[in-house]
């Protein structure tokens, strides 16, 4: 009766009231299960750093260990070199001029002196300040340092001495003074030696005019500390983004640099192990408890040193015989590499098969899902490249080209800059990924019989090449096959009951 009586007047007991908390608190857990607290989550680090502060803090640390994986892992090393290979490939990206003549017709004068004068300029000599690098070297050598060091920058030098007045340089990011932090007079930040304005946009590049870990020329009078400011307009900072507030990049690898770190000495026990099980038999014991002599003595720790060889039976003194088989690697070995390689496979994004050249297992489908997720990858680093530096390169290019009065046609009429714009009208050529899988190729003959997609683009796709380039070798290669007089006959029909056939049989 009293609490009938309370309940309306709106009054909620006590009990009733840590009830509810209770159940609130329990809803709060099981829907941020990742908030948790406990022995389970203690070594769980969590921050409210900004992307800079804690990039601040650990960015030296992280590139110096990528290195270190470079110089020193297999592995490390097959996934910096492949995103080489598969992003940028053995032909670089290339450029396709798809100018227009005010009919509206492409201008074929036009785009062959576009295409010519960039191929030109990029090669080794010409588009690089030291003349060491051509461009598609220089493409390379992003998409190796960007994945190691987290990023890299490129300058450009305008009014170069060169034909096309043009050049780019490549500056390591250790040039850019992380401990430099600063407010400018004008109000801009410096945040690790780059300066913003008010909204936030980089307006300039601290520099150091040396690298700061080079001693070879100590003493000579340079002076390590000094900085130059280099206005942002000049300078390509290539990096991909991990956080807004994120402004340095960082090592592709760091989710798996630990991994690949443990994966490499334990490779080199299980080696030590499997070497000194085959090199020693066992020993000799003595049963009065002699001395053992050892080969050599270190001279530092007093420790007594062996050397091992093949077959080996050492004497410890007089005279019982006591095995030695320490059973390296063990059964489990293969097994457990494969788990760790998986993983680093993941944060590396570019297969697992492709990093541990493991084929064993691998059949015809396996092999063509296990490349289409890698594939994606390389597809948009293509277009970052392309998008982040090759543009902006071709653009800065263009027109100081055309200023410098050395880009004309093949009439020798100069390309003007009123036409600047129209000259901005290209396509960009990255290596394609040619399908293994014959069932693809019908697909994509499929769909441009319907409608559904063009044979520019799935050759572009497909190789990488120009389609009028393979139009052009077609033709080359009828003619002589006309001239030896060789037929050759395609059966589509056929292709497809093959197929079907291969289907079934699978």
């Amino acid at each position: 009766m009293f609490e009938k009586l309370l309940n309306a007047i709106g009054y909620t007991p006590i009990k009733k009231v840590e009830t509810r908390i209770n159940n609130l608190v329990n809803t709060f857990k099981r829907s941020f299960s990742a908030a948790s607290t406990g022995n389970l989550y203690a070594s769980w680090a969590t921050s409210s750093y900004s992307g800079d502060q804690e990039l601040k803090t650990d960015l030296s640390s992280i590139r110096a260990r990528s290195r270190d994986l470079e110089n020193n892992n297999p592995y490390a090393k097959k996934v910096f070199g492949t995103v080489v290979r598969k992003v940028v490939g053995p032909n670089g990206i290339r450029l396709q001029a798809m100018t227009k003549d005010n009919n509206g017709n492409p201008d074929e004068a036009d785009n062959k002196a576009l295409e010519n004068h960039w191929a030109i300029w990029s090669k080794k000599g010409n588009c690089e300040v030291t003349g060491q690098y051509s461009f598609k070297d220089i493409c390379s050598m992003v998409m190796r340092t960007t994945p190691r060091d987290g990023e890299i920058l490129i300058r450009k030098v305008r009014n170069f001495n060169n034909p096309y007045r043009y050049a780019l340089q490549l500056i390591e990011a250790d040039h850019l003074d992380i401990n430099f932090n600063d407010t400018t007079r004008n109000g801009n930040i410096v945040k690790m030696g780059i300066e913003f304005n008010s909204w936030g946009k980089p307006v300039a590049y601290h520099l150091f005019k040396q690298h700061p870990g080079e001693y070879l020329m100590a003493g000579s009078g340079y002076n390590y500390g000094e900085r130059v400011r280099i206005p942002a307009d000049q300078i390509i900072h290539f990096h991909l983004k991990n956080r807004l507030s994120a402004n340095r990049g960082v090592p592709w690898m760091h989710a798996a640099m630990t991994t690949l770190n443990m994966i490499g000495g334990y490779m080199e026990a299980e080696i030590t192990a499997a070497r000194m099980g085959a090199a020693k038999m066992g020993f000799l014991k003595s049963s009065t408890g002699g001395t053992y002599n050892g080969d050599s003595t270190d001279t530092t720790t007093g420790y007594k040193i062996n050397e091992v060889s093949p077959g080996e039976i050492e004497e410890i003194g007089n005279m019982d015989f006591v095995g030695f088989d320490p059973q390296h690697p063990t059964a489990a070995f293969e097994a457990f590499m494969k788990v760790l390689l998986r993983a680093v496979a993941s944060a590396a994004e570019i297969g697992y098969t492709s990093l541990a050249n493991d084929l064993e297992n691998a059949n015809f489908s396996s092999l063509k899902m296990g490349e289409d997720d890698p594939r994606d990858f390389y597809r948009f680093m293509q277009q970052q490249l392309i998008e982040h530096l090759i543009v902006p390169v071709y653009e800065d290019w263009l027109k100081w080209a055309i200023v410098s009065g050395s880009l004309v046609n093949e009439f020798g009429v100069a390309l003007p800059m009123s036409r600047y714009e129209k000259y901005l009208n290209v396509r960009w050529m990255p290596r394609g990924f040619r399908s293994i899988d014959a069932k693809e190729m019908l697909y994509d003959v499929m769909a441009v019989n319907a409608g559904l997609d063009s044979e520019m683009n799935i050759v572009a796709q497909r190789s990488g090449m120009d389609y009028e380039d393979i139009i052009a070798d077609k033709a080359k290669a009828e003619a002589i096959r006309k001239k030896y007089g060789i037929k050759t006959d395609f059966d589509l029909k056929q292709l497809v009951e093959s197929v079907k056939e291969s289907d079934e049989n699978n």
